[in-house]
């Protein structure tokens, strides 16, 4: 449960960025532009979604019940991976392999 919950809300994000990216591309922008704008735009859509997403599941944490306390922990840590991800690999993925018009 803990991975359909962290990866689902994931793939969300990359799904996001990589369609906001191919928009940018269409609009004629080079990709290294077109990465610099979705990672002002999106980035920080991202950050901020995540970081109130690990907050609300950190809440779990003072749960009594020792299952939720890892639950919210490990997606809480998990949905962190997920954003490193979304940032900082995802943008070096698309600049391997996005071409130049």
């Amino acid at each position: 449960m803990i991975a359909a919950v962290s990866l689902g809300l994931s793939v969300r994000s990359s799904i996001y960025y990589i369609t906001n990216f191919r928009r940018a591309r269409a609009e004629g922008l080079s990709v290294r532009d077109s990465l610099s704008e979705v990672q002002q735009t999106v980035g920080r859509a991202t950050v901020f979604s995540t970081l109130a997403l690990i907050v609300g599941f950190s809440v779990l944490c003072l749960s009594q019940f020792v299952p939720t306390i890892y639950f919210g922990g490990l997606v809480s840590l998990a949905m962190f991976g997920g954003m490193f991800g979304n940032l900082l690999v995802l943008p070096l993925l698309l600049r391997l392999v996005s071409r130049e018009k």
